[in-house]
């Protein structure tokens, strides 16, 4: 769900502003954002569905679950096309 809201919240922003290369310069924003998290983060939080047992949801709330998932989209839609 994450990864396809931001890909669709990219993909609207890029035609709002009537430029096409608006989600790749954000797609780079993201994923500094991303590396960023993902040094801060523990590693059980850092996959893209964390198991998390008896830790509040809280503690695992960032920006992972969206880049990753957008990245799989991004990375797909530039393999196989819209």
């Amino acid at each position: 769900n994450e990864g396809w809201t931001t890909w669709f919240q990219r993909k609207i922003m890029s035609r709002i502003h009537k430029k096409p290369n608006f989600l790749d310069f954000d797609a780079i924003g993201g994923y500094k954002a991303l590396t960023e998290t993902v040094d801060l983060m523990p590693d059980k939080f850092t996959i893209l569905v964390p198991n998390l047992g008896d830790t509040d949801p809280d503690e695992s709330f960032s920006r992972i679950p969206y880049e990753k998932g957008f990245n799989l989209l991004w990375y797909l839609e530039n393999q196989v096309g819209t």
